[in-house]
């Protein structure tokens, strides 16, 4: 196969077990990304309750840079991944004997906990066995793997839940062990050797962690300045995070095949023709540039979801169907320039403490994009989330590009 050549044995072991991992990973994310849909419509969630439940995972994330400071020191790795394999993703087996939205919340909150520990850890293996211009078209493939199975897995579990609501007992343990596999799987790719970290980073808690944070900072501030264009793309992402499961329920009233048909397969389906694609464009543009293109793109996602309760030609649902379609053109780039990003900007040694900190904004931006748009939805209704995401998204696209045009004039070569 052409996505073969002139792999090292290394870059070979690690890319078959990469996909390996993506597999486990994307038959997981099967369930994942129906949780807030779930909970409301089969749980009988509140408003409250869906704004937590959103939360919970980028909140967890503030955690990251300090799991990434132990990622750098090679050997702690592979315990902390297996430790979310089995106290992050494997209590989900729970959820068989539990039927209690508290449950259902806590038991997502460990899981939601345990992608600060493998994603700063992934992102280390991935800079330590893949050679820089195969990077990111290596990752394009293997998450390609993760979307397709994804994606199918979605629609399968979401026409099982519309003819049996209470399988769910049944799939929700499936998920964790699924989730589990995939830590499980990196924790068993083997690490090569990689350059020392600074002297200055040395074995430290988590403030001594939001201090390294601030560190990098001052000494990068075109990474800060990446971060913050970063920073206002997740608010416009995460300020409808709330208010996608409410619409489709109660404004749209869609069943579990209509939405997973839009989030689980027209999403992700089209992502998969242009994941691959984005990848050669990062690796050859750059993040700046990849990621201004996204953020445009991306901002007819709540475009036209915001537009679905107030056309209805040809049909409401429509629309919302062509604002995932959108979503899946950008998501194409986002998930390689979110994973991948970070590298362009790290010195050697220091792969995952960048992402660790990428990871972590997330957290921050947690902290108050959901809670902006449980607000707008309680105060002013389903449609001003969705504006104020477009303005965002494109807010970001602008500063993108702004920031592109002023490093290429400082450095011209």
């Amino acid at each position: 196969m052409r996505i073969f050549r002139d792999l090292t044995p290394l870059e070979r072991k690690t890319f078959l077990l990469h996909l390996l991992a993506s597999a486990f990973e994307g038959s997981a994310f099967a369930l994942w990304w129906i949780h807030d849909f779930f909970l409301k419509k089969t749980l009988h969630g509140e408003n409250w309750q869906v704004w937590i439940l959103v939360s919970l995972w980028p909140v967890a994330n503030l955690t990251s840079v300090y799991f990434a400071g132990k990622a750098e020191e090679g050997r702690g790795l592979k315990p902390y991944l297996v430790a979310a394999a089995l106290l992050g993703r494997l209590p989900l087996v729970l959820m068989a004997f539990a039927s209690s939205i508290p449950v259902f919340l806590g038991l997502h909150a460990l899981y939601s906990l345990s992608f600060a520990v493998a994603k700063p850890a992934q992102t280390a293996i991935l800079q330590a066995n893949y050679r820089e211009g195969r990077r990111a078209e290596l990752f394009g493939w293997a998450w390609t793997v993760t979307v397709a199975l994804g994606g199918l897995g979605s629609l399968g579990a979401g026409t099982l839940l519309d003819k049996f609501p209470s399988i769910y007992h049944l799939l929700l343990p499936l998920e964790g062990i699924l989730g589990a596999c995939y830590c499980l799987t990196l924790a068993a790719i083997p690490l090569a050797s990689k350059p020392a970290p600074p002297s200055c980073q040395k074995r430290e808690g988590l403030l001594g962690a939001t201090a390294r944070t601030i560190r990098v900072f001052k000494e990068n501030p075109a990474y800060l300045k990446y971060q913050i264009n970063f920073m206002i793309y997740g608010l416009a992402f995460m300020v409808v995070l709330p208010v996608v499961p409410v619409l489709a329920t109660k404004d749209l009233g869609l069943d579990y095949f209509q939405f997973t048909l839009a989030r689980g397969i027209l999403g992700p389906g089209i992502s998969l023709l242009f994941m691959p694609w984005f990848g050669r464009k990062l690796d050859r543009l750059g993040p700046l540039r990849s990621s201004a293109m996204a953020f445009a793109v991306f901002s007819l996602y709540p475009l036209f979801l915001g537009l679905s309760p107030w056309i209805g030609v040809p049909f409401h649902s429509f629309w919302f169907f062509l604002g995932f379609a959108f979503y899946g053109v950008a998501m194409g780039g986002l998930m390689v320039i979110w994973h991948m990003g970070a590298i362009y900007y790290a010195p050697p040694g220091m792969t995952a403490t960048y992402q660790g900190i990428h990871v972590t904004m997330t957290g921050l931006r947690g902290l108050v994009g959901p809670l902006a748009g449980y607000l707008c939805l309680t105060y002013l209704g389903t449609t001003v989330p969705f504006a104020l995401s477009v303005t965002l998204f494109l807010a970001a696209a602008w500063l993108m590009q702004r920031q592109f045009r002023s490093e290429r004039r400082q450095h011209p070569d």
